[in-house]
């Protein structure tokens, strides 16, 4: 049983006649024939039901079971001929905060992937704290954290700085430009950001207002930020990508809040050349992303 064999039946099957199937796999029809007897031999049961005047194919009732394990069969021979291919491949294992991952990193891990296709990404979600415990231990060869702890064995170096923005639904009357205090705390949607922005919100948004709700995880802005009259400040990267795919709009706050610092974590010499090749790639496309207000430091 050959592979040429099995395309041989799901052609004529997809295409309705041997003629046709013939013509789409570029050989000619005997021997698209061929393959097909030598598979049934194979087998020791017909699968097409064979007769002159019979323009159109048609399956046995065993040809019409076989379909399935034909198409099984198919991806089991791709996934074997991966195999050695995937072996061959260095794996460069990466972390970041998940508003860094969802929002920016994600559309370049496919750009990265395609330029470098020997380079087998393995991407985790780590907070900070673990992302630092991952690499001291050699588990991570490159992170992006929010915030900074000491260690002997990991470098930390400021990766991009970006502005932190108001996002509201289209339909939310606000001015395009809006000081803190003229917002309504109960409409917000709070997400716990960093240290700073924590501290210009407490001067504006004192403890004792009650937001409308507090969430971790930025699925849940999707879901919430389409309310009638929702807010949220999020960093830019986040407030482009959610105006992609929402009807969400941005609006300029008169008192900035401080911008969000994302720094990386590397052990040096530690796959090195891919390292380096990885925040090349990185800072090319930052760079390109219009007016997202993102500064790369790196």
């Amino acid at each position: 049983m050959t592979k040429s064999e099995i395309e041989a039946f799901l052609a004529v099957v997809k295409f309705g006649s041997i003629s046709k199937a013939a013509e789409k796999l570029y050989i000619t029809q005997p021997a698209l024939s061929r393959r097909i007897s030598a598979l049934e031999d194979e087998l020791g049961y017909m699968l097409i039901i064979r007769g002159r005047g019979i323009r159109n194919i048609e399956l046995t009732e065993s040809g019409k079971d076989f379909i399935e394990l034909a198409l099984k069969w198919i991806a089991l021979h791709s996934e074997m001929q991966d195999l050695d291919a995937e072996k061959n491949k260095e794996t460069f294992r990466i972390s970041s905060v998940d508003s860094v991952d969802s929002y920016l990193l994600a559309p370049f891990y496919q750009k990265f992937i395609i330029r470098n296709p020997q380079v087998l990404l393995d991407i985790r979600d780590f907070e900070s704290y673990t992302a630092y415990n991952e690499m001291e231990t050699n588990l991570l060869d490159l992170a992006f954290v929010i915030d900074q702890r000491f260690s002997k064995k990991v470098l930390t170096q400021p990766a991009f700085t970006e502005p932190m923005q108001l996002i509201c639904p289209q339909d939310y009357h606000l001015p395009d430009r809006i000081h803190p205090s003229e917002l309504v705390p109960e409409h917000e949607i709070f997400i716990l950001w960093h240290n700073e922005w924590e501290k210009w919100h407490r001067i504006w948004f004192p403890n004792t207002s009650r937001p409308l709700i507090k969430i971790t995880k930025l699925t849940n802005l999707e879901h919430f930020i389409q309310n009638r009259k929702s807010w949220c400040i999020v960093p830019s990267s986040v407030a482009t990508a959610l105006i992609k795919k929402l009807p969400v709009k941005t609006c300029q706050l008169t008192e900035t809040p401080p911008k969000r610092v994302i720094s990386y974590l590397s052990v040096p010499g530690q796959k090195q050349e891919f390292f380096d090749d990885f925040l090349g790639c990185l800072r090319e496309y930052i760079e390109n992303i219009p007016s997202s207000g993102i500064e790369v430091l790196f």
